[in-house]
């Protein structure tokens, strides 16, 4: 329980202490501009562009389009811009009107620092639609990463039953410490389906407001905390320099030679039968080595080694480190093939028959933050394809057809 000691000193109890000094309950005021007219939207941007210090900006998305924009300069004070009706597609102003906007937004955001919650989703689907924010001032998500490493990596969410452990760093949770604006994150869900009829706009624009509300409240918090506690510059150096780089190698991705691609899949498949062949040969049945239960069953009934436990959960575990451990403890030439069989499968689905860009490319997301701690992670990219390039399955040499193929198939990866 130690790391929820911050919490619970400099948010809880003085929470607790405001709380009652009064027998009503205040929630903040949130004024939210919602359904604007054109007017409403220019005059709004020109502000922004002109008097706002940082803007608060987010994003809601159907499928790959923008539906509509939230942009706010003040803790309790937002503008949501439509761009289309609802989840059907009808676009919601004049081609030209629509243009217009686009064009201001993208000067707004190329002019003023920006605060955002996952802000990478933001830069990525900017991107797509022509518009390059420039300067990222805080990423709550990364920043609450930043104060509270050991709440889990970026992209744990706020679950009934790992809250405890690994709270993470999603807006829900942010907003339970941060502000006193009730949950209301299921709004969204709620938005998504398609039986709500004209309920659907309205709902969807107010969840828009809160979340560049929210998000604005959390920000300011978060970075006086930050300093204090000296991390301030931590964080600038740590997340906010390095995210235009990564978000850049996410959106370039990695060349692929489509043709090797097509041989090495051909050849990865003989290779999986080859492997699966000399082990069911030397353990007298087909072992299914991507179950758990067969193999810890494997492990510490038929070939009765120590039984190795996990050191979070203390259940039995079967995890790559614990199969290399057991391989060279008792010399296992089969454990050695099984590994080599787990990373063939791996490198078949991750990288051989994951979709490529129209450009032969492969993406990942890097995730600044996405693990317990300060190192990066990498997962499917939020172009919406792509997997995880840090940890492509790779061998030391070894008299091994499937060793001998992956260290080929890196060969894949074309540098341009």
């Amino acid at each position: 329980m130690e790391k929820w000691e911050a919490v619970l000193t400099f948010i809880d109890f003085k929470r607790a202490v405001q709380e009652s000094a009064s027998p009503t309950l205040d929630l903040p005021v949130i004024h939210g501009i919602t359904g604007p007219s054109y007017e409403t939207v220019m005059d709004y941007l020109e502000t922004l562009e002109h008097h706002a210090e940082w803007v608060s900006f987010d994003i809601e998305t159907f499928g790959e389009e923008i539906v509509c924009s939230g942009l706010g300069y003040k803790t309790h004070e937002a503008i949501c811009i439509p761009h289309s009706h609802s989840n059907v597609g009808r676009p919601y102003w004049p081609e030209k009107h629509e243009a217009n906007i686009w064009k201001r937004i993208a000067e707004v955001l190329q002019k003023v620092p920006i605060i955002a919650q996952n802000a990478g989703f933001e830069w990525i689907y900017c991107w797509r639609h022509g518009i390059f924010p420039r300067t990222l001032f805080i990423d709550t998500m990364t920043l609450h990463h930043c104060l509270y490493p050991d709440f889990g990596g970026v992209e744990d969410i706020w679950r009934k039953t790992a809250a405890m452990k690994n709270p993470g760093h999603s807006l829900a949770f942010i907003n339970s410490q941060y502000t006193r604006v009730p949950y209301y994150k299921d709004d969204r869900k709620i938005w998504a389906k398609k039986d709500l009829g004209g309920l659907s706009d309205q709902r969807l624009w107010n969840y828009n407001i809160k979340d560049v509300c929210v998000t604005a409240m959390a920000a300011l918090q978060m970075m006086e905390e930050a300093k204090a506690a000296r991390l301030w510059d931590y964080y600038n150096r740590r997340y906010i320099k390095p995210f235009p780089f990564a978000t850049r190698a996410e959106w370039k991705g990695i060349l692929i030679d489509v043709e090797l691609r097509k041989k090495f899949l051909k050849e990865a498949k003989n290779v999986r039968e080859t492997i699966k062949g000399e082990i069911k040969a030397e353990v007298g049945y087909e072992l299914d080595v991507a179950s758990p239960k067969k193999m810890a069953q494997f492990l510490y009934q038929d070939r009765k080694y120590r039984p190795r436990y996990h050191r979070k959960t203390h259940k039995l575990t079967t995890d790559k480190d614990t199969l290399i451990e057991l391989m060279h403890e008792h010399n296992d030439v089969v454990l050695g093939k099984v590994i080599s069989l787990k990373q063939i499968k791996d490198f078949i689905s991750d990288v051989l028959r994951q979709p490529l860009t129209s450009d032969n490319r492969i993406h990942t997301h890097f995730k600044l933050g996405g693990t317990t701690g300060t190192r990066w992670s990498s997962g499917k990219s939020i172009l919406g394809n792509g997997t995880n390039l840090q940890n492509v399955p790779t061998a030391k040499p070894r008299q091994d057809p499937g060793h001998d193929f992956l260290r080929r198939a890196r060969a894949l990866f074309l540098a341009d």
